[in-house]
């Protein structure tokens, strides 16, 4: 039965510490610990009043280990929470004024969380249509017609929604928050990437784009690879190709042109089974290897000049958050009419299973062996 919060609330209780506790009502926190929900919320009051906070840590944060195993853990933490700057390899964050005066040890009372972003690049989308240098994927769903006439127009629809719904989650939507790692302060930080991604989608196809920039580029094909995945575990194969370059992309007036568009078109027109090719513009930027596998997907015949010899691998996506086999889930899928479409995936899931630590040879030779060192 859900706890009526307002009434354990007291008229000095600020609105952050309301929020607060009333989420950790709402996962029955009280429930957890035996306790009724009245002496819970006494007992974090206690806590918050306690804790104190200054210039730099200036928010607080309830600590309940109760839903991490650790009934023991239960405090108020202060946190700093800072927006900086990343330099144009997305490596080297920018402390913010007087970071160094405020500062304290971090532990078990103390956090801090580090919002980065490229300079210039969280600009809301202009008025008007204009060039920019952007990432660009493209994807066309399998058996698009067939679909719409099983599914009906409403299901599909919600079809779509749930699709990219679980690929741009709160965390990775439109001007949110990635995953990070960086130089701040003299060390190697983790922070979450603010990253504007945005999408849009008519019929059969579904476009993401992203500005250019070093730090956007590995978290831009993993919002690939959770797109094709999601969709598979959605009963959606895809078809995709990433592209790169200057395009005019405009969801206010529907406008999207540029050859990193026609690029992608082709390409993801040209493969002979479901998968993400990379084009040619692709290999004109860094990229993180870990993400791509050195593989040539199928494609129709006189269309090989389109190839760059990379696809995204997502395969390795599938390992990492997805359960049960790909290759099952795809031979599942299977349609009547796309049967060597499915084949040619699933050799792509076993060849990526095969080579997930393809570049490693590279590296070595550029920072040395990833072997142990032989003791002397």
């Amino acid at each position: 039965m859900p706890v009526v919060t307002d009434s354990l609330f007291i008229p000095a209780d600020s609105p952050a510490f309301r929020e607060m506790v009333a989420w950790l009502l709402a996962r029955e926190a009280p429930r957890l610990r035996s306790t009724e929900p009245a002496a819970y919320v006494k007992q974090c009051r206690k806590l918050w009043v306690k804790t104190r906070t200054d210039k730099l840590y200036s928010k607080k944060f309830i600590v309940d280990g109760i839903f991490s195993g650790n009934e023991s853990e239960f405090h108020c933490a202060t946190i700093a929470e800072m927006h900086v700057e990343t330099d144009s390899s997305g490596t080297q964050w920018k402390e913010p004024k007087n970071y160094h005066a405020y500062r304290k040890p971090l532990g078990r009372d103390r956090f801090e969380f580090i919002h980065v972003y490229p300079t210039g690049t969280l600009q809301p989308e202009p008025d008007s249509p204009e060039v920019s240098v952007q990432l660009v994927a493209l994807f066309d769903l399998l058996g698009f017609e067939n679909k719409l006439k099983t599914l009906g127009l409403r299901n599909m629809y919600a079809k779509y929604q749930e699709i990219i719904h679980q690929t741009f989650v709160a965390t990775v939507g439109e001007d949110k928050h990635s995953p990070a790692a960086g130089m701040f302060a003299g060390q190697l930080r983790q922070g979450y990437l603010q990253m504007p991604i945005r999408h849009a989608y008519f019929s059969d196809t579904l476009l993401m784009w992203a500005p250019l920039h070093n730090a956007f580029v590995g978290t831009f094909l993993d919002r690939c690879s959770s797109l094709f995945c999601n969709a598979i575990e959605t009963g959606f194969p895809l078809r995709g190709a990433i592209s790169v370059g200057e395009v005019v992309f405009h969801k206010k007036t529907n406008t999207y042109l540029g050859e990193p568009l026609v690029e992608a078109a082709r390409l993801e027109a040209a493969q002979d089974g479901l998968g993400v090719a990379l084009g040619m513009s692709v290999r004109n930027i860094t990229f993180p290897p870990d993400r791509v596998q050195r593989y040539d997907l199928p494609v129709k015949e006189g269309k090989e000049q389109l190839l760059s010899g990379l696809s995204l691998d997502w395969p390795k996506y599938w390992r990492d958050f997805h359960n049960g086999s790909a290759s099952e889930k795809l031979r599942k899928l299977q349609a009547s009419g796309f049967e060597k479409y499915f084949v040619n995936a699933i050799n792509f899931v076993d060849y990526s299973d095969k080579n997930s630590m393809w570049f490693h040879a590279e590296l070595e030779k550029q920072i040395g062996s990833f072997t142990p060192a032989k003791a002397l």
